[in-house]
């Protein structure tokens, strides 16, 4: 089994165009520093409203990933133990699974 880890996601952002998709449904692109929402907010700065980008770094972000995609091509998901487990063999880091014991 193959995992995405934090240092996995720094390397998806220097490729561009890679993307995670969070559990409330939001799209975050990934950039080599952090992560930058897909939607532009409103917020108030120095009393005016104003459009802004979020951002989020990596550590924040980890826990809400669901699935991640590159080139709009699925490439790894969270699985039902809760770890994002990569769907392709050249992202992530390898996990040696370890057999249940009865």
């Amino acid at each position: 089994m193959y995992i995405i880890t934090l240092g996995t996601l720094r390397r998806l952002g220097n490729c561009g165009e890679a993307s995670v998709r969070l559990y409330d449904g939001s799209v975050y692109r990934l950039t080599p520093d952090c992560a930058l929402s897909d939607t532009k907010e409103r917020a108030i700065i120095r009393g005016r409203y104003c459009w802004v980008t979020l951002e989020k770094t990596f550590e924040e972000l980890y826990p809400q990933i669901r699935t991640v995609q590159l080139h709009g091509q699925l490439i790894a998901r969270r699985n039902k133990a809760g770890k994002l487990e990569s769907l392709d063999r050249s992202y992530g880091k390898k996990v040696e699974e370890r057999p249940k014991v009865e």
